[in-house]
């Protein structure tokens, strides 16, 4: 998912990509929810007349069959069918400002979406309904995780990691450094993060704790391999790297 909107989907492992989804069909989508509603209509409208130029910024699929993909003023939409097609449920979310939703993970029926000024929102009924958490922070959440503890994990901003067994009580999991953290990972136990300045850290008991790996460029999302390996994306495209071992 990315700019302009769009979806692509493959099912030959990457060798070749069908447009599923783009800003031109979303935009149509959320005119003709606003026009069965009678609300949001001028909105709606206003989108339609900008074209696609709004991005998708991350996908999350349970399954084979049911995904939702966010992005940028609160575009969201939901596929029940493998993204044959996208239904509009940006209405779900309590959003009223619009906000930019950049990261979207979910572990069983817990759905977890964050976004810019400390926007994050938890759904227990697998996308269902939405509730809107109250967070320490109000700068911008660019990645987020569910731990296998049952938690909830924010990072963005400035460096800014916030961990919170319930959604409500927040413990600070320490900043390594004010450079935003911009991408990461549950891979296993561990909680893996990436900032804008190509570092990895792991989020131990003791806080954020670099990687021993060298420097590189600004990383946009990380996939665990195996053998504890790494699969970094980024703006110089993609390379594996070898964590080695726990320290």
């Amino acid at each position: 998912v990315g700019h302009g909107g769009v979806v692509l989907h493959t099912q030959d492992g990457g060798r070749r990509w069908v447009r599923q989804f783009e800003g031109v069909a979303a935009a149509r989508a959320l005119l003709e929810q606003a026009q069965k509603r009678g609300t949001g209509v001028s909105e709606a409208q206003r989108l339609v007349a900008e074209g696609a130029d709004k991005p998708f910024f991350d996908v999350h699929f349970f399954d084979a069959r049911r995904g939702i993909v966010v992005g940028a003023y609160n575009l969201a939409f939901a596929t029940e069918d493998g993204g044959q097609t996208w239904q509009p449920m940006g209405d779900r979310l309590d959003n009223p400002k619009s906000l930019h939703l950049y990261a979207v993970r979910a572990r069983g029926n817990t759905v977890l979406i964050a976004g810019e000024q400390g926007l994050a929102l938890r759904s227990d009924d697998g996308g269902k309904t939405f509730k809107r958490l109250a967070t320490p922070y109000a700068g911008s959440y660019f990645t987020a995780e569910l731990p296998a503890d049952g938690g909830v994990i924010l990072a963005g901003l400035r460096g800014n990691v916030w961990h919170s067994r319930d959604g409500s009580a927040w413990t600070n999991a320490g900043t390594a450094m004010p450079v935003s953290f911009t991408a990461s990972v549950s891979a296993g136990p561990d909680v893996l993060l990436a900032n804008q300045g190509g570092a990895l850290f792991r989020l131990g008991a003791g806080g954020v704790e670099p990687l021993p790996t060298p420097p590189g460029a600004p990383v946009t999302a990380l996939l665990p391999l195996q053998g504890n390996r790494l699969l970094v994306l980024g703006l110089r495209g993609a390379s594996v790297l070898a964590l080695g071992s726990k320290p």
